[in-house]
């Protein structure tokens, strides 16, 4: 009975420390410059004009990409004025590609801006296993919430927006009370 306390206590104490260690380490968007499908140039500055920006990481080889971009299509339109939303075409550098994509998101009624690969986005695309993956990004360049991989519903989205819009309202909210507190 004793080694079993003693093996609870070992593993809670494990789980604080992890789940402390976790909250503690935000995880930044790393440092891109990129151009979108018509030839203009973005950088990490897109991240600071909108309490989060939402990036979807698709590709026009995936069935459940094309599937989910009707869905991001009418979730972008119904985004508040506060949230921002960008694709990053993940096979976009490969020949006809973006052809094949402009008529996807032609078709899907999909007129967010979609991002190229660039070599500032190599470290975060090598981490996506699935496509799509949607990650939110707040106003700081800190990726923010859960990390959806797979096709998800517009509804399904917007919960998840205004979940992570309250958490990091409340995060800004806490930092600048620490701030004027000084």
């Amino acid at each position: 009975m004793k080694k079993v306390k003693v093996i609870i206590t070992i593993l809670i104490t494990l789980i604080v420390i992890l789940t402390v260690g976790a909250i503690a380490e935000a995880v930044e968007f790393p440092k891109f410059s990129a151009k979108d499908i018509e030839g203009d140039v973005f950088t990490n500055e897109i991240f600071s004009d909108s309490v989060i920006t939402i990036i979807n990481f698709w590709a026009t080889w995936n069935p459940f990409s094309l599937e989910e971009m009707m869905e991001l299509a009418e979730a972008y339109d119904n985004l508040p004025g506060e949230i921002e939303m960008y694709g990053v075409l993940m096979d976009g550098n490969e020949p006809g590609t973006i052809f094949y994509a402009e008529d996807i998101l032609e078709y899907a009624g999909a007129d967010f801006v979609q991002l190229l690969p660039s070599e500032g986005m190599e470290s975060i695309m090598n981490s996506i296993r699935n496509v799509p993956t949607t990650m939110f990004v707040d106003s700081r360049g800190d990726i923010v919430g859960e990390i959806i991989t797979g096709a998800c519903l517009q509804g399904e989205y917007l919960a998840v927006i205004n979940e992570i819009i309250k958490d990091v309202r409340s995060s800004l909210d806490n930092s600048e009370n620490k701030t004027s507190n000084k």
